[in-house]
């Protein structure tokens, strides 16, 4: 307790005496009746847009978190591409003991990060996606704040279907056929018609 009341003394100056003392002691009660329910203290997670890079923020989230966390999320990566996760402690208050992240599928665990950094991969198709973080402070009384990007980058286009060359090449020669044919058989005179030579 005492450096967050050294923290607040010298924010507050030197006259602040036993009121601050009184008011970071009830400050340290919640923060500790919040972290003893397992439930983050603060955390931030959303669903962002088009950066002005061009890559697509898929999922954003930080929290600040106090003795052993562990947080999920879920969400939809809607585009084949590059995927970038960034994990950063943000060492705020105190620098995290360890922080990890685990990226899954439905089927399998694709990517884990076993400190903070930055993990680029190829995705091939879209699909749905469960984000897994575990952090943890030097002690049970420390706080530490990090957060987390996945991004997909590079030209951000819908994965299209496309049509095989082979079959649109036998599709287009067999109307040619029926064309040239249909054009054989009706190729009587017709009296009046002017005739191309």
């Amino acid at each position: 307790m005492g450096k967050w009341t050294n923290l607040i003394r010298s924010a507050a100056g030197p006259a602040a005496g036993s009121a601050v003392k009184s008011a970071v002691t009830y400050t340290i009660g919640i923060v500790a009746a919040v972290l003893a329910s397992g439930a983050p203290l603060a955390a931030r997670a959303a669903q962002a847009g088009p950066q002005a890079d061009g890559s697509l923020n898929v999922y954003e989230s930080s929290a600040l978190v106090g003795g052993r966390q562990t947080a999920h999320a879920e969400f939809t990566i809607p585009v084949a591409g590059k995927v970038t996760i960034k994990l950063r402690d943000l060492e705020w208050p105190e620098r995290l003991a360890t922080l990890s992240f685990l990226l899954t599928d439905t089927h399998d665990v694709f990517q884990r990060l076993d400190e903070p950094g930055t993990l680029s991969f190829d995705l091939d198709a879209p699909g749905q996606f469960f984000a897994f973080v575990a952090a943890a402070t030097q002690d049970v009384t420390d706080m530490g704040l990090y957060s987390l990007t996945v991004s997909v980058g590079g030209p951000v286009t819908p994965a299209a279907t496309s049509v095989p060359v082979p079959a649109a090449g036998w599709l287009l020669l067999s109307a040619l056929a029926g064309f040239g044919a249909l054009g054989r058989s009706n190729g009587r005179k017709i009296e009046g018609a002017p005739a191309y030579a």
